[in-house]
């Protein structure tokens, strides 16, 4: 999202109205491209890490010299543990996304913006398309020439 949004604002100063709806489109599948997946897989990794510290924090009474453990069996206590584990971990996750995001506000409230004053006029064609095009239009003056005949 953060970079959708800064895209989608200099986007706005710099493409004008013709073609900005095609650049949106083209940011669009950028963030969804790229975007997704990085954060889905950053998101896999961080909880990944969190839950493995969490077992490891909360299984460490787990043992034999416990005493609480003869009187529930080990089944139940490790199915709580799973539990306890995975929701720590998740707040754990987010609590660091939102510290994330709040920092990202931070920086967006701090920060100064330049405001981009160039857009861009057209779009270059490379030669072989001028090329072509002219080719193309030879052709139809031609034949509208033999149909006028």
């Amino acid at each position: 999202m953060m970079i959708y949004v800064t895209l989608t604002t200099y986007l706005s100063q710099i493409v004008p109205f013709r073609h900005f709806f095609q650049a949106l489109c083209a940011v669009g599948f950028v963030r969804e491209g790229i975007g997704g997946p990085i954060a889905s897989a950053l998101v896999a990794r961080v909880f990944k890490m969190a839950i493995q510290s969490n077992y490891y924090t909360l299984g460490g009474s787990l043992d034999a010299v416990n005493p609480l453990t003869d009187q529930v069996p080990f089944s139940a206590y490790f199915g709580e543990l799973q539990r306890q584990a995975t929701l720590v971990s998740i707040k754990q996750v987010f609590g660091y996304a939102v510290l994330l995001g709040i920092l990202f506000l931070i920086v967006i409230l701090f920060t100064r913006y330049a405001r981009i004053t160039h857009r861009v006029k057209l779009f270059r064609v490379p030669v072989v398309g001028r090329l072509f095009a002219i080719n193309l239009s030879h052709e139809r003056m031609e034949e509208s020439e033999q149909a006028e005949r």
